[in-house]
């Protein structure tokens, strides 16, 4: 309770206060207070946060992240993005006048030209980035599958 462990304990976040593994219901009321009455180890009352998203209160209770768990959330999404981007298929200053199919999850198409009732049909879910002066003639499309 005293957060002398946090870095090593619980959810490893010191911002958060400790946590008895709420069982839902049973320890948190329709008004999102604790009930559960529990003492840790060294005989001190829990008193968790019921409106942090990751503790298991009442689902009308978690309404919010922590700072701390809030810089967790904001790295890894980005490390996600430095990831797929790392891994993006690009396409750049090129005129397609055929069909294509393009199966990679990331692509860039950068100064693209759709021309000549070509079809280009990305993967489905792909992450798209279309910069530069690409166009897309009359009668060709850009689709995604």
């Amino acid at each position: 309770m005293d957060g002398s462990n946090c870095e090593v304990a619980g959810d490893f976040f010191c911002d958060t206060p400790a946590d008895p593994k709420l069982n839902f219901a049973d320890d948190v009321n329709e008004s999102c207070a604790y009930t559960g009455g529990r003492i840790d180890a060294h005989g001190d009352a829990y008193n968790p946060a019921t409106d942090l998203i990751m503790p298991y209160a009442r689902h009308n209770c978690r309404t919010r992240f922590s700072s701390e768990q809030l810089n967790s959330v904001n790295y890894w999404a980005n490390q996600s993005i430095r990831t797929c981007f790392s891994h993006m298929y690009v396409l750049e200053n090129i005129t397609l006048s055929s069909d294509q199919f393009i199966t990679q999850d990331v692509i860039a198409l950068r100064n693209v030209k759709v021309v000549s009732n070509s079809k280009v049909i990305l993967k489905p879910c792909a992450i798209v980035e279309i910069s530069g002066d690409s166009e897309i003639s009359l009668g060709s499309t850009l689709d995604i599958e």
